[in-house]
């Protein structure tokens, strides 16, 4: 498969190599290829990781199969309504996902816990015990997780959620983020999430508030990867951002 893959995103001009193939396929589906280009259009395969690639190349060949066999003008028809509910294919496709396997960790120090997929390595937690970095197979940071005091500098005091949220979207306190493109902000009574891009990445932070009898503090949780890597890391957010408490 990757063989056959790696010369379907080298071949530009597919219909000189398999005519046949290729003028039955763009006659019969001229009409849906607007629906989905990315799906119909080779070159765009290019900038596609693994799993998108290897997913719609199974769709891809479900069609051509498809528009090979099928005769019939009905059946036809019936086969185009089909094909342009692409979701019900796509949904058929989805179950056959990778289960992906999760591990939990807990701070002692700041009271949160959090799940991170199989394939990031924990590294050491810090010296001061507040929280730890996950590392992908290349070792590149790609989960960070810690717990702090958020108080100000001149009075002592807690700084209100609030704030920090106000402080964290105009590029954070210390002016680190001004770069930030924000795509997604939301806040509430105990959190606030902010997404967006960030040198070149994808980024994905949440915030929560802690508050004991005697003290106030957050737990950070900040999640980057690249554009690459975003059919996997979008899937997996769900369940490390739920999880974190």
């Amino acid at each position: 498969m990757q063989i056959v893959l790696k010369l379907f995103i080298s071949l530009r001009n597919v219909d000189k190599i398999i005519p046949t193939i290729w003028r039955s396929y763009f006659s019969f589906f001229q009409g849906v290829k607007s629906a989905n280009s990315k799906l119909f259009n080779p070159d765009s395969y290019r900038d596609c990781n693994e799993a998108e690639m290897e997913k719609n190349i199974q769709i891809v060949g479900f069609i051509l199969s498809s528009s090979l066999i099928i005769n019939s003008k009905i059946m036809r028809i019936l086969f185009l309504f089909l094909l342009l509910n692409f979701s019900l294919i796509n949904n058929i496709l989805s179950q056959q996902k990778t289960v992906i396997d999760y591990y939990t960790y807990c701070n002692a120090r700041y009271g949160y816990c959090i799940k991170y997929p199989a394939g990031l390595t924990p590294q050491p937690e810090a010296q001061n015990g507040d929280g730890r970095i996950f590392t992908n197979k290349k070792g590149i940071e790609v989960l960070r997780v810690y717990g702090a005091r958020y108080d100000d500098f001149e009075t002592g005091r807690y700084i209100p959620l609030l704030r920090h949220f106000s402080s964290e979207l105009r590029g954070g306190r210390f002016k680190d983020h001004l770069k930030r493109e924000i795509i997604y902000s939301k806040s509430g009574k105990d959190f606030f999430v902010i997404s967006g891009t960030e040198n070149g990445k994808i980024f994905y932070q949440k915030v929560i508030e802690q508050r004991t009898d005697t003290d106030t503090t957050v737990a950070v949780a900040f999640l980057q990867y690249t554009e690459t890597e975003k059919v996997f890391y979008n899937e997996v957010a769900k369940m490390i951002f739920t999880s974190f408490k």
